[in-house]
């Protein structure tokens, strides 16, 4: 019982890691490389606008 029992509790911590990465982390890394991408973009758009 106790090797199930085990068993049991990594595979119930394993989920619960999977999902929380998935609904928290993920989103939070989405945004970060959208707040570093956005001034980029602008720069860039300024120094093609800038160029021609």
């Amino acid at each position: 019982m106790s090797v199930l029992g085990t068993v049991a509790l990594s595979a119930v911590i394993s989920t619960t890691i999977t999902v929380v990465i998935n609904n928290v982390i993920v989103p939070g890394v989405e945004r970060i490389v959208e707040r570093i991408r956005k001034p980029r973009r602008t720069a860039l758009d300024q120094a093609e606008e800038g160029g021609s």
